[in-house]
């Protein structure tokens, strides 16, 4: 008596809780589809449900997701990556935030190519950041940017502004 002999559970759907800032989670519905990440498996989901109780220590709504654990991948306590569809959500230009450098006055730029191998700053306004991307506004859909190597073209593009003669 008092012990625990066996527990029976069945993973092969699973709830997984996410956290939404309150202003995203009004845009959050249930039925939205979701995409679960789990080491390098993307899992289907869908919400279940969104609470109405903002958490006091991390100032977030709970997003309850229920997902198809096919394969047992997941387990419960594990950290996984969520990525949900927002309703009414607009396209956005998101950016490695590793494309995006300051100037020298201190605006945000990306390099455009405009011909294979001829490279311009663009200034970008960054508006907010998503995981590894960065959400900028100022560039056009099919614009082709530097996504590695932009620090090195910065410093080449910063060495051919200076004097020879150091005047």
């Amino acid at each position: 008596p008092g012990r625990v002999l066996f527990e029976i559970t069945d993973e092969s759907s699973m709830w997984v809780e996410s956290r939404a800032r309150p202003e995203e989670a009004t845009q959050i519905s249930n039925q939205v589809p979701a995409k679960i990440k789990f080491q390098n498996s993307w899992f289907e989901g869908k919400v279940i449900q969104v609470q109405h109780v903002i958490d006091e220590e991390t100032r977030t709504l709970p997003v309850r997701l229920e997902v198809k654990n096919k394969i047992h991948l997941l387990h419960p306590g594990q950290f996984v990556e969520v990525r949900l569809k927002l309703t009414g959500a607009s396209t956005v230009m998101a950016v490695p935030k590793a494309a995006a450098l300051r100037n020298a006055e201190g605006e945000w730029i990306v390099f455009v190519e405009d011909t294979p191998g001829a490279y311009r700053p663009v200034d970008v306004i960054p508006v907010r950041t998503s995981g590894d991307q960065l959400i900028v506004e100022g560039l056009s859909p099919g614009m082709r940017i530097v996504t590695k190597g932009a620090f090195f073209l910065q410093s080449e593009l910063a060495k051919s502004g200076f004097d020879v003669h150091n005047h």
